[in-house]
């Protein structure tokens, strides 16, 4: 088996995005910076250093565990290449428990499908863009027992999108932009992509 073949079967695969997502913002001028087309996204170990409820020093770091007879076997991975995140909640969220910890200002995604489009078009003219963006449906399974994979190999990028059981009530979809790898570039902690807001195919409610 080629080495690209043997990868494509290890990458988690959420193409199918839900009908509707959502955000929240604790202020309203971020939420209307937002609606307007002006997309702010984090890289992943902001939120190790972030000082409020949304911080989780987890982050990026995946962890597991299998049983396989009466031994345990523990693993973990972290990403190598910087990577820039933008959390969005899921149909399936717990939206009072969003609104209370994101904030009360909240965008409804009407196209996410378009939404996608969009920011990958404006990641892929970053020179910071590895390749186009990937959306997760977040597996809230970090530290949990997992069946065994095929040849023991976990899911590609499987540390940007796995996260513990206590915030399974966010039904998080997660939109990864992974960087390539330069030693002499600087990787801020937030970067604002700009997307096109036409009116003639709405995204936003």
């Amino acid at each position: 088996m080629l080495i690209t073949e043997m990868k494509s079967r290890f990458i988690k695969d959420d193409a199918t995005l839900p009908i509707v997502l959502y955000k929240n913002f604790s202020d309203e001028e971020h939420l209307m910076k937002f609606k307007q087309g002006n997309i702010l996204v984090r890289i992943i170990e902001f939120f190790h250093k972030v000082e409020n409820q949304r911080q989780d020093n987890t982050e990026n770091k995946a962890s597991y565990k299998y049983q396989t007879g009466d031994n345990v076997i523990n693993g973990s991975i972290t990403s190598e290449n910087p990577t820039y995140i933008l959390s969005t909640s899921g149909p399936c969220s717990d939206r009072s428990v969003c609104r209370q910890k994101f904030g009360l200002y909240e965008v409804k995604i009407i196209n996410p499908g378009r939404f996608k489009n969009e920011l990958n078009n404006a990641w892929n003219a970053n020179p910071l863009a590895l390749q186009g963006i990937n959306v997760y449906r977040v597996e809230y399974s970090k530290g949990e027992f997992r069946e065994i994979p095929e040849f023991m190999l976990e899911p590609y990028g499987i540390s940007t999108w796995q996260k513990s059981k206590k915030y399974s009530k966010e039904d998080e979809y997660r939109f990864v932009f992974t960087c390539k790898m330069n030693p002499d570039i600087e990787y801020p902690d937030s970067i604002s992509l700009i997307i096109d807001n036409s009116t003639a195919n709405p995204m936003f409610e």
